[in-house]
C-alpha cells in the first residue's frame, strides 16, 4: 500500500503548520511498528502511518472531460456494431439451419395465427402437422412417409383392378403413400396427365385454388395411385392431404383416418380433397353407397 515515492497528504492536528501538506513516502521504520519516513520540503521525518491519507484527485478540465466522453461514446458505438454484426451472423446461421430442416407445409396449418414454440425440429413438425423430411433429432421417427407399410395387389372391390393393401397395422394419422411430383394444369384434362387425377391446391393455404395433376404414373415410390375410391365414409380408411416439400414443390399424400388392420384394402373418397367436395366425377362407382342408390333410385 505504502510504495516508495508515492504521494500522501499529512493530517497532523498537533502541528497546524504541516497539516494538509503533501509528503512523499520514503520507507518503513525498521523497529517502530506502524511508522514510516516521509519527505517534506527535502526533510525526512518519522510519522505514524495513520496520519497519511491519499491526496485528492486533481481537478479535471472541461477539455479532458470532453475527450473522455468522446472516447466512451466511440467505444459504445464500436460495441454496438460488434453486437449487431454478431446478431446478424446468428440470424443467418438460424436461417440456414431452418432451410436445411425445412418441414413439409400443409394448407390446413397455414391459416393458424398462433405461434407454436417447440424444443426441436421434430416437435415443431408434429405440432404443426408437418412431415419430417430430414434428420429431426428423433430416433426412429414415425412422422415420415412410410410406404413400406403398404403394397399393391388385386382389389377385392373393383374387378380386374389393382388396389392398395396394408401389409402391417397402420396407425391413425400415418402418411403411407404419395402421388409423386405434381404439375400445374390449366386445362381440366391436360395432355400428358396421368389418369384422371386432378387435385385442388391452395399455394398459400388460403389463396386462389389451382389444379394440379400427377407428373408420373403409379411407380413403386408413388403408391397412392393404386388407392381405390369409396363414397361410403364407413368404408373409407384414408384421406388425401396437401403438403409441400422442402424445395417448395407441392405433393398430395395419403393419410390414415383410422387404424388400418394388416391385410385391409385402403380406400379414400376422391371427391373430398381439402375443401373440395366434388373433385372427381365417378359415374361408374361400385362402392356400397352408389350400389344402394342404383338399386333404389
Amino acid at each position: 500500500m505504502f510504495k516508495v515515492g508515492s504521494d500522501w497528504t499529512l493530517k497532523d492536528n498537533d502541528f497546524p503548520a504541516r497539516d494538509d501538506k503533501l509528503v512523499q513516502f520514503v520507507r518503513m521504520h525498521k523497529t517502530l511498528p506502524g511508522h514510516g519516513y516521509v519527505k517534506m520540503n527535502e526533510h525526512e521525518m518519522c510519522v505514524p502511518l495513520g496520519m497519511l491519507f491519499a491526496p485528492p484527485a486533481p481537478p479535471v478540465s472541461h477539455e479532458l472531460q470532453e475527450v473522455e466522453q468522446q472516447q466512451c461514446e466511440k467505444e459504445d458505438r464500436h460495441r454496438k456494431k460488434q453486437k449487431q454484426a454478431q446478431d446478424e451472423t446468428n440470424a443467418r446461421e438460424v436461417e440456414n439451419a431452418s432451410r436445411r430442416h425445412r418441414p413439409v407445409r400443409t394448407a390446413s396449418v397455414a391459416d393458424s395465427a398462433t405461434p407454436i414454440m417447440c424444443s426441436s425440429v421434430h416437435d415443431q413438425n408434429v405440432a404443426m402437422g408437418f412431415l419430417c423430411e430430414e434428420p429431426c433429432g428423433m430416433d426412429r421417427c414415425k412422422n415420415v412417409l412410410q410406404q413400406h407399410l403398404v403394397k399393391v395387389q388385386a382389389s377385392q372391390l373393383v374387378l380386374n383392378e389393382q388396389g392398395l393393401f396394408a401389409i402391417a397395422p397402420i396407425e391413425k394419422g400415418t402418411v403411407f403413400a404419395t402421388f409423386g411430383p405434381l404439375i400445374l394444369c390449366n386445362d381440366p384434362a391436360p395432355t400428358g396427365s396421368v389418369g384422371n387425377y386432378r387435385f385442388p391446391i391452395r399455394p398459400t393455404g388460403g389463396g386462389a385454388k389451382q389444379w394440379y395433376v400427377p407428373k408420373q404414373p403409379g411407380l413403386d415410390q408413388h403408391k397412392a395411385h393404386w388407392i381405390n375410391h369409396q363414397c361410403c365414409h364407413q368404408h373409407c380408411n384414408a384421406e388425401y392431404m396437401q403438403t409441400e416439400t422442402s424445395t417448395g414443390e407441392f405433393r398430395m399424400v395419403a393419410r390414415a383416418t383410422r387404424r388400418i388392420q394388416m391385410g385391409e384394402e385402403i380406400f379414400a373418397n376422391y371427391n373430398n380433397i381439402g375443401d373440395e367436395t366434388n373433385a372427381f366425377s365417378m359415374p361408374n362407382c361400385m362402392c356400397c353407397s352408389c350400389r344402394n342408390k342404383s338399386k333404389n333410385p
